[in-house]
């Protein structure tokens, strides 16, 4: 349709095996977003250099990813935005997707809510789920922020101010740090009660 471009990738890699995915962008008067899908069936080993040998043999040969993000920009000056993410296991990305680790959005599942105010001024409700046990993420469940940014009532001063109230919890990535020692890292957090203003 349009405003809707999409790709069909199918690929046999001889060292790997098949694999078959999606990429899809889409635009529309009062939407836009993205979607990309990618599976393969793996018998091969990931080359991460020679420190991380023996993270080289994938846990699993069924491997892929799912992301899905969506800004929807809804009446009396109301944006929505939706993400979804999900990642066979830690090295996928950074085997067949080598730009997108090392440059890309964080890969998060996340419903983010503004409001526009006024020229200067927006309000905004953010939750968002740690889903991947491999990354370490921060998780608003949920997050209320008011923020005014460039105000020059008292010109040449200059006002920004952002005021924030919610409930966060830090999880931290549930593998081992060093293979070779099985040290493993407790630094996740409960849920904490934070509000602040700047």
């Amino acid at each position: 349709p349009p405003g809707y471009d999409a790709t069909l990738r199918t690929d046999y890699l001889s060292r790997r095996g098949p694999g078959i995915g999606i990429d899809s962008d889409y635009e529309r008067e009062n939407y836009f977003g993205l979607f990309r899908s990618y599976y393969i069936h793996d018998d091969g080993e990931d080359d991460l250099g020679p420190l991380r040998k023996a993270e080289n043999t994938p846990d699993t040969k069924e491997r892929g990813r799912l992301l899905w993000r969506h800004r929807q920009f809804l009446p009396n000056d109301w944006e929505l935005t939706l993400e979804g993410a999900w990642i066979s296991d830690p090295n996928f990305l950074e085997t067949y997707e080598r730009s997108e680790f090392w440059e890309g959005k964080e890969q998060e599942t996340a419903i983010y809510l503004r409001k526009q105010l006024g020229e200067t001024e927006s309000i905004t409700l953010l939750a968002n789920w740690r889903l991947l046990d491999f990354l370490t993420q921060t998780e608003h469940l949920p997050e209320l922020t008011y923020r005014r940014l460039g105000d020059t009532f008292l010109s040449p001063v200059v006002l920004y101010h952002e005021s924030r109230v919610g409930a966060v919890r830090y999880r931290v990535d549930e593998r081992e740090l060093f293979e070779y020692s099985r040290w493993r890292p407790d630094r996740s957090s409960d849920v904490t009660f934070r509000a602040d203003v700047r």
